[in-house]
């Protein structure tokens, strides 16, 4: 429990009914990464609205009999209510033991960070506390019972309050996602599944010849004097069923609809560890295009 039992003032803004009141009520911490509303956190221009925000994503969820309470936790401000009635379901992800997302009927999701070992007690919870509002207001006649979704992609969807898509969610690894607007024409969610993504370091010539490729001289060989330096691009491994449809392919942000380079799987010849000074995973990958005799090395 978060204390808001014993908090005059939360109590007060909170202006509880005596059906609230009376069977008491269930109050935690979480992450609001959406403390701003859905489409706030997708505008990554605002500033305000920034999902890491701790003084404003940090808030104490309470839920009563009919109610979710949103406070934030550093000075009991009520910050959003939503009646239960307004709850249609919740989804979480095989990615993560600790957030969840609210799925509404009519205003936008609400993504939330729970603690792994109060999450499972939040989700018993909200569904006890949604079925006993929907028996007392008039059983399954009153609206459908809310559940819970398992998710086991890396990618899911957010929806504002019209039950558009807007938004993505992309899990790089467990319990790390990027927060992303819908891109429908995007590299990421267009050409073929995309079955591993995340940022990653090339490296490259400061002078780039066109195509991604570093800058040659007229034998072939790369221009004395050229700098080299590591570029971090966002990665993607695809797959298709067309012929050239598995490739990896690199572009500057996952909204892009056009890639910095790419190279087909087909051309790799073999994938080599590097060991570097400080330890970071390296890989040197052979390959060579079907266009050209020369190899090349990325």
């Amino acid at each position: 429990a978060a204390g808001f039992g014993k908090n005059t003032k939360a109590r007060a803004l909170a202006q509880l009914s005596r059906l609230e009141d009376e069977p008491g009520f269930w109050s935690e911490y979480v992450t609001n990464y959406t403390h701003a509303g859905l489409l706030a956190a997708l505008d990554a221009t605002n500033s305000n609205a920034d999902p890491t925000l701790a003084h404003r994503n940090k808030q104490i969820v309470v839920l009563t009999c009919e109610r979710l309470l949103f406070f934030n936790a550093r000075d009991w401000t009520l910050v959003l209510v939503v009646p239960l009635s307004e709850l249609a379901s919740i989804s979480i992800s095989s990615y993560s033991p600790s957030v969840l997302v609210l799925r509404m009927h009519r205003t936008p999701d609400v993504l939330l960070d729970a603690a792994p070992s109060a999450r499972g007690r939040m989700l018993e919870e909200l569904v006890l506390a949604a079925r006993k509002f929907y028996a007392h207001w008039g059983g399954d006649d009153f609206g459908e019972r809310v559940q819970v979704l398992y998710e086991s992609e890396a990618v899911g969807k957010l929806f504002d309050e019209r039950r558009r898509c807007v938004g993505t969610m992309a899990y790089t690894e467990s319990n790390v996602f990027l927060l992303l607007p819908y891109a429908p024409r995007s590299l990421f969610l267009m050409g073929g599944d995309t079955f591993f993504f995340g940022l990653l370091d090339i490296h490259q010539s400061l002078q780039t010849a066109p195509g991604g490729g570093a800058a040659r001289d007229g034998a072939g060989g790369r221009r004395p004097g050229d700098g080299w330096r590591w570029h971090t691009y966002f990665f993607m491994l695809k797959s298709g069923a067309v012929v050239g449809g598995r490739r990896l392919v690199w572009c500057r942000h996952p909204g892009d609809e056009r890639s910095v380079g790419e190279l087909q799987v087909s051309w790799i010849r073999s994938i080599q560890p590097l060991d570097t000074p400080r330890g970071d995973p390296c890989l040197i990958i052979d390959f060579s295009p079907v266009v050209d005799s020369g190899d090349a090395d990325c």
